[in-house]
């Protein structure tokens, strides 16, 4: 019988691009930033580098310094009566007057439905509320596959706001937020968002967007796309972090409102938990990890069980991304390999050079 090697890699990390190889001292060149990428003034929060663009940490294994808070909400009653601003639009209105009705819902603990419920659409397939830290005393929901049907499967358009066979376009706007003694700033919230279609409906675009206004909204200067990594009909986890760095957007202005734009055609978007905060020294974390085969032994392809007979090196790899505010150098990757018949006793531990 042959002996096969079954293992699974454990990383931690000191966070910092590089790469570790197994078995030897060796270590291959780090994968490479992404670059900004530049929609028409429309950026794309999966595809930032780390060199003070916005970047955005979506809760891997991380490090971060102190973080002064600046700003915060955490819906704990209807924000439609304490500064904030919702309004709702269908693809054929694009005038200045929003639509009153299809906009952002409020749940809260007396609201009808209250903060245990999720979407009401026909097609939320039993999804939960969203599962964020205060999501008990309430939460933000645009619901747009409720907004269509009303809940009824195969009755599209018959919903209280259909989406006009286009798109649902639903504008949540902070208060005025005062960033003039702050540079550096990161936004963090959490959010549970399930995809269909984006802008007009198109499925090869995504339906959640960041706006920055630097002057109390009167115009919005700025776009960052979220979520552009979600498929169609997949969701995000229901306790989604993210952290953005919007220092380039709005780090150092008086008159700041930030808005979460919903712009597509089901399902929904929901957000709890928002702050605004001074960014730290040191905001670090593994955003991808890759194990990559031999080739110089023409192995193009590792699998997760391989005979004993057929080991070879891997190379483990590491994107990390820092944004915090100071240059970190020298910082490491630690790997372990463990043998799941014996976790306890590691078949290899490396460090990057």
């Amino acid at each position: 019988m042959k002996k096969f090697l079954s293992f699974s890699m454990l990383l931690t990390a000191c966070l910092a691009f590089g790469s570790a190889h197994a078995q030897q001292a060796k270590v291959q060149r780090p994968m490479q930033a992404i670059k900004q990428l530049d929609l028409g003034a429309v950026y794309d929060a999966n595809a930032l580098n780390n060199s003070g663009s916005p970047s955005l940490n979506g809760g891997n294994p991380s490090f971060q310094t102190e973080a002064v808070n600046i700003w915060s909400e955490n819906f704990g009653s209807n924000p439609n009566t304490n500064g904030w601003t919702n309004y709702g639009f269908r693809q054929s209105n694009t005038g200045s007057t929003p639509d009153t009705t299809g906009i952002w819902e409020y749940r809260g603990l007396s609201t009808l439905p209250a903060s245990g419920t999720g979407s009401r659409g026909a097609y939320a397939a039993g999804t939960q509320a969203i599962q964020s830290p205060t999501r008990t005393n309430g939460f933000m929901i645009f619901d747009s596959d409720w907004l269509d049907n009303n809940g009824v499967q195969n009755a599209f358009g018959t919903g209280i706001f259909p989406c006009d066979a286009s798109s649902h376009r639903g504008m949540l706007i902070t208060p005025a937020i005062d960033l003039s003694a702050y540079d550096f700033v990161n936004l963090s919230f959490y959010q549970y968002y399930r995809r269909f279609g984006g802008p007009g409906g198109a499925q090869s675009a995504t339906g959640t967007y960041l706006l920055f206004s630097k002057n109390n909204g009167l115009t919005w200067s700025d776009t960052l796309a979220l979520n552009s990594n979600i498929a169609v009909n997949s969701s995000t986890p229901n306790n989604n972090f993210q952290r953005v760095n919007i220092s380039s957007y709005v780090g150092g202005e008086d008159s700041v409102k930030i808005a979460f734009l919903f712009n597509g055609d089901y399902y929904f978007w929901m957000i709890d938990d928002i702050a605004v905060e001074q960014a730290p020294r040191v905001d670090m974390s593994i955003t991808d990890t890759k194990f990559l085969p031999d080739t110089a032994r023409n192995r193009v392809v590792e699998y997760g069980i391989i005979p004993d007979s057929n080991k070879t090196f891997l190379y483990f790899q590491a994107r990390v991304r820092n944004i915090g505010t100071t240059t970190r150098n020298n910082v490491q990757l630690q790997v372990s390999v463990i043998d799941t018949t014996a976790p306890n006793t590691p078949v290899f531990t490396g460090t990057s050079l």
